[in-house]
């Protein structure tokens, strides 16, 4: 397995224990599986100054799989594969080869010259090495890493006088001479595979910030690989659900969304599937109920699955009214095992002043907490009754809201459907940015799944 990150091959995340080939495959979604043909390369035997290292030998049948970055990280998010993590992860394995370096150092009488020599190497002494490590961050990896993958650098033939005959011509495979700074000369000459980081999912997420930018990533398999003799088995293998996700979920299942009931399901798995259909094979939304429920119902059926020790990865969303809010925190005042989450949908904005019915007068109230069930997540164009006007709602003395008009919610629940067909043809960005609250409902959910 290969892995391209802009059309620069990183060797590192390949020769890897299989378990991690396995991870990374399941980064990328099954429909952008396609059999290609592609050239195996080796060593060049002409040795030609200026020429590439490596030269092709012969096409193969391949597999390829694509992920834009920003995908990617998404992804590498609901592994719980965050930032800080991958930030806290350079820096103990700097802090190690730092050690190791030191260690080195105090084991000779004087200071070692290191293997190899420049410019194949980046230092002549173990010193230099230690002083190198003293005075490096992320932000230098950052920045070698984007100019390397950027230029597509990497080793260049040179010609020089033998040493072996004192005379003649001799070849070697060298840095770019006009390569100096040592985080380039270190990434080049090691193509990845030596340098701080112990986690290679906190790598793989450190790559994609350096690059800044929404660039492909390719992932490349030889069946043989995975003992995969053909497509089939590949496919296969990708819909595997026990290696659909990393180790950080158990055992890899997909994570199932409840809702109070199979209406909100069904809206949310449409607005998920259009924009975030890279997503689709993480999540189930509420794939196991096929009725109408309500707050009492998912909190029974969220206690039944603790109640029977099940191991499903469920996330149970509650709405955020007052029945919602009474509901969720009956089950979260105890400890939920860590395959289960509760929470209620996010507060919204425009309903921080909301008109209200009261004593036959109109006035603004917030409604999060009382008020804010699904239908006010699908977009506000969606809400507006026929006078292009929020419709009231009056609070019950249980502190439970709903519209006046009893017709209202099923009005916008088509108004909605309408609305995602409309958007059909339209990139998920500008769906996301369309429907913003719906999408505020998935990134909350995205949180909730990088806590699991």
């Amino acid at each position: 397995m290969t892995l391209f990150i802009k059309n620069y091959f990183i060797s590192y995340l390949c020769n890897c224990e299989e378990s991690i080939h396995h991870t990374i495959i399941s980064l990328f979604h099954p429909n952008s599986l396609k059999e290609i043909k592609e050239s195996r390369s080796r060593i060049n035997p002409n040795m030609v100054k200026g020429t590439s290292a490596r030269i092709p030998e012969k096409l193969i049948d391949s597999y390829n799989l694509s992920i834009q970055s920003n995908e990617l990280l998404i992804k590498l998010e609901l592994f719980g594969i965050t930032d800080e993590l991958a930030n806290q992860d350079f820096l103990e394995a700097l802090k190690l080869n730092k050690t190791e370096t030191q260690d080195q150092i105090n084991q000779k009488s004087r200071d070692p010259i290191e293997n190899g020599s420049f410019p194949t190497k980046p230092f002549y002494t173990l010193s230099q090495k230690l002083k190198f490590y003293d005075n490096s961050n992320i932000q230098c990896f950052f920045e070698a890493t984007k100019k390397i993958i950027d230029n597509n650098l990497t080793h260049v033939i040179e010609e020089s006088i033998s040493t072996r005959e004192q005379s003649g011509i001799d070849t070697k495979i060298i840095i770019p001479r006009n390569i100096t700074n040592p985080w380039e000369m270190i990434l080049i000459d090691s193509h990845f595979e030596e340098f701080p980081h112990l986690n290679k999912l906190c790598l793989l997420r450190n790559l994609l910030r350096s690059t800044n930018e929404n660039v492909r990533i390719e992932c490349r398999i030889d069946p043989t690989d995975f003992r995969s003799p053909n497509h089939q088995k590949l496919i296969s293998l990708l819909h595997d659900t026990d290696r659909s996700f990393s180790t950080s979920y158990q055992k890899g299942k997909k994570i199932s969304i409840f809702t109070e009931g199979k209406t909100d399901a069904k809206l949310l798995e449409k607005a998920f599937g259009m924009m975030y259909p890279f997503l689709t094979d993480a999540f189930d939304f509420d794939g196991h109920v096929h009725f109408e429920g309500g707050a009492t119902l998912l909190r029974q059926r969220i206690e039944s699955l603790i109640g029977m020790n099940s191991t499903f990865k469920v996330i149970a969303m509650f709405d955020n009214d007052g029945k919602g809010r009474s509901e969720q925190s009956k089950i979260t005042k105890n400890k939920l095992p860590h395959n289960i989450k509760a929470s209620n949908y996010p507060d919204v904005n425009f309903a921080r002043a909301y008109p209200c019915l009261r004593n036959s007068q109109i006035s603004n109230e917030d409604i999060n907490g009382t008020g804010a069930f699904l239908e006010l997540y699908l977009g506000q164009q969606n809400i507006l009754n026929g006078d292009k006007e929020l419709p009231p709602m009056i609070i019950d003395p249980k502190n439970q809201g709903s519209f006046v008009d009893t017709h209202r919610k099923k009005a916008i629940q088509r108004n909605f459907e309408k609305n995602l067909i409309e958007l059909k043809h339209e990139s998920p960005e500008n769906i996301i940015s369309k429907l913003p609250e719906t999408n505020e409902i998935f990134l909350h959910i995205f949180e909730l799944c990088k806590n699991q």
